[in-house]
């Protein structure tokens, strides 16, 4: 990868949709992304993000249904320390009970089972954040290329591409960061994260490529068993 671009303090919005995204830069009005394609949601946000002006240094992705606290992006914003690359609110359903939205690296023995361990957002550090809602440092998102497009998106949370991301960052020298005191609440929204594609993919399947990207071959091995299983 080449050197990095360096970019203003301004920030967007982005809302990914069925057949596209709305972006929502500084003050301006909504720009609408119409895609004829059929791209999963981390590859929509790669395009997204990597079209920004420059001016845009820190972009919120926040999914449909998704209802932000008043407050919410400024405490995200105030609690971004030097080396934090992502950002994630406290995460409530409509009934204000938390949702399990962070957590650790996720142990092989846990990944095995198809399982990765989630809890509700604390202060600090963590390992992955839930991408329905997250503010992200563009520069640190260059850093690692943003999402790997590979994975399309499942429907159901924790996301292996989220978890993928956090490790990453994490890897490069980013703080992936909790900030409770920011909420968000989340609404169910049919089809929520995932644009029209065909054969989306399993969970399984993308907690399998995680760990084929981490792992020595006999790891693989195992894991390639336990589908079998």
């Amino acid at each position: 990868m080449g050197a990095l671009r360096s970019y203003g303090d301004g920030l967007a919005v982005v809302t990914v949709e069925r057949r596209g995204a709305r972006i929502v830069a500084g003050d301006g009005p909504p720009t609408e992304l119409r895609l004829t394609e059929e791209l999963g949601r981390p590859a929509v946000v790669n395009r997204v993000v990597a079209g920004l002006p420059g001016e845009i240094g820190w972009v919120a992705v926040v999914d449909p249904g998704v209802a932000l606290a008043p407050g919410a992006l400024d405490r995200l914003r105030a609690a971004a320390v030097p080396r934090a690359g992502l950002l994630g609110p406290l995460l409530r359903d409509p009934t204000r009970r938390q949702i399990n939205s962070c957590g650790s690296r996720p142990a092989f023995g846990a990944l095995l089972r198809g399982r990765v361990l989630a809890r509700p957002v604390a202060a600090g550090p963590t390992g992955w954040l839930d991408g329905r809602c997250v503010l992200i440092r563009r520069l640190a998102w260059d850093s690692v290329d943003g999402y790997d497009s590979r994975h399309i998106g499942t429907g159901a949370h924790p996301e292996p591409a989220d978890v993928d991301l956090g490790d990453r960052l994490s890897g490069a020298g980013w703080l992936v960061l909790g900030v409770p005191e920011a909420e968000a609440v989340v609404h169910p929204v049919e089809g929520q994260g995932i644009l029209d594609v065909r054969g989306a993919e399993s969970r399984g399947r993308g907690l399998r490529r995680y760990v084929h990207d981490r792992y020595r071959a006999p790891a693989r091995a195992l894991m390639a068993l336990a589908r079998r299983g």
